[in-house]
């Protein structure tokens, strides 16, 4: 897989030329090659991880963000999410990042604010789940603390849209299990054990399907299909296998500092 990603990279570092919606290809794209050199430091990986971020923040826009292509002025809080997690993974694996694409990122993020402690899918409107599920794990990659009125507002919000069968919607639940898993206690525990059950409990255990999670009943099944889906329940899952929380349990400053070097 790593191989097909570097094959098919353009000379400026894009790794979805060509594709209807660019930006989030590759953002994906870009996560899957820096995890990869962090994992094994493979100097040959290097160069092109690095070339990838580089792309990701000269199409960086006026305001701050991304949307489907590279370099468009319109913005949407989904693709900045992807683009940011890519820009977090090269960080955390020793690659350079620019620090002001991060100050704009922040800059775009007040322009999203819903109120409530939710986040809109585009700036002025109105509030949705899993654009909070990104807002509010995009702010503390960002660096606001525990105690910020975002991280407590969105929390609360996070905790009134618990995940239930009725409202199956991966994409959500893996943003927000994320910014959950940030602030350790009891409503991470709660969130945690309603996650793993519903994931679990409808894991396909049948047929040619079986391990695979049904994309039919997903919000967005029918436009990434059971990979898709498959891949957002593990990574759900794995969540405090890959993580460690921004935040202590008992007390209120990080225990390791957002886009540090830890």
């Amino acid at each position: 897989a790593i191989v097909f990603l570097v094959k098919h990279q353009a000379s400026n570092g894009d790794l979805a030329p060509g594709e209807q919606h660019e930006m989030y290809a590759h953002g994906l794209a870009t996560i899957a090659l820096c995890e990869a050199f962090g994992m094994t430091q493979d100097s040959n990986l290097r160069e092109h991880a690095q070339s990838a971020v580089k792309f990701i923040e000269q199409a960086q826009n006026i305001a701050g963000a991304w949307r489907y292509q590279a370099g468009t002025p319109d913005s949407d809080l989904s693709v900045v999410g992807w683009e940011l997690m890519a820009l977090k993974s090269a960080h955390m694996a020793g690659l350079q990042v620019n620090p002001a694409t991060f100050d704009k990122v922040r800059g775009f993020l007040r322009t999203v604010a819903a109120g409530r402690g939710g986040f809109a899918y585009t700036p002025g409107g109105s509030e949705k789940n899993s654009m909070t599920g990104i807002g509010v794990l995009a702010s503390q990659y960002l660096g606001a603390k525990k105690d910020d009125p975002v991280i407590k507002g969105g929390i609360a919000y996070l905790m009134n849209q618990i995940p239930i069968t009725q409202e199956y919607d991966t994409y959500y639940w893996y943003y927000a299990t994320q910014a959950m898993h940030n602030v350790p206690g009891p409503d991470w525990e709660k969130w945690n054990r309603a996650m793993r059950k519903l994931l679990i409990d409808n894991q396909a255990r049948t047929g040619c399907a079986t391990g695979s999670w049904n994309p039919e009943p997903d919000h967005w099944g029918a436009q990434g299909g059971r990979l898709m889906i498959t891949s957002l329940s593990c990574l759900t899952l794995e969540v405090y296998y890959r993580y460690t929380p921004l935040f202590k349990l008992d007390r209120e400053e990080p225990a390791n500092t957002a886009m540090s070097d830890k």
